[in-house]
């Protein structure tokens, strides 16, 4: 009888060790496909960011050969019809782009660190076209995507320039006590 009560407590005790390791394995396979999640959506950001790296530098550079960094209103964007083409092409790849953002395909703070300065200046630049478009049309869905990621991505830049300012203060002491 005793016999048969320390087998069933050491059975216990395997099985809530078996338990435990299988628990230990299910977390560490969890923070690996999670790990390798987030690193294949950061590759994946640089991958869609150098397929359009060079159309989206030559963009800029016709905007900016054209406006510098000024808004764009609508009248100025549609009286060339190529401008105007071109504008809503770039305008589109970052929608889509965007879109994979928020839906978590891309990781934006890669992304913001590749393009986020040039992507919110184009959103600034083109938010009086866009305007034009969603009074037109009846709706604020107009380049939405864009403007959620445009405005994280300000966001993002505030915190990391408090950062770095907060890493120099300590530093180099730049705040008397």
């Amino acid at each position: 009888r005793i016999m048969s009560f320390i087998i069933l407590y050491l059975v216990n005790v395997a099985t809530c060790i078996g338990v435990i390791i299988a628990l230990f394995e299910f977390m560490l396979s969890r923070k690996t496909n999670f790990a390798a999640y987030e690193r294949d959506k950061k590759k994946s950001t640089i991958e869609i960011f150098r397929d359009n790296e060079k159309e989206f530098h030559e963009y800029n550079r016709i905007i900016y050969k054209r406006h510098k960094y000024n808004n764009m209103t609508y009248h100025q964007i549609v009286k060339d019809k190529e401008f105007h083409n071109m504008i809503h092409e770039y305008l589109n790849k970052l929608e889509l782009i965007c879109t994979g953002v928020n839906i978590g395909v891309y990781d934006i703070y890669t992304l913001e660190r590749l393009f986020g300065d040039v992507m919110v200046r184009i959103y600034y630049q083109t938010f009086p076209y866009i305007e034009h478009l969603r009074n037109v049309r009846g709706t604020q869905i107009v380049y939405s995507e864009f403007e959620i990621v445009a405005k994280k991505m300000e966001e993002i830049d505030e915190k990391k320039d408090k950062l770095l300012n907060d890493k120099a203060n300590l530093k180099y002491k730049l705040y008397k006590d």
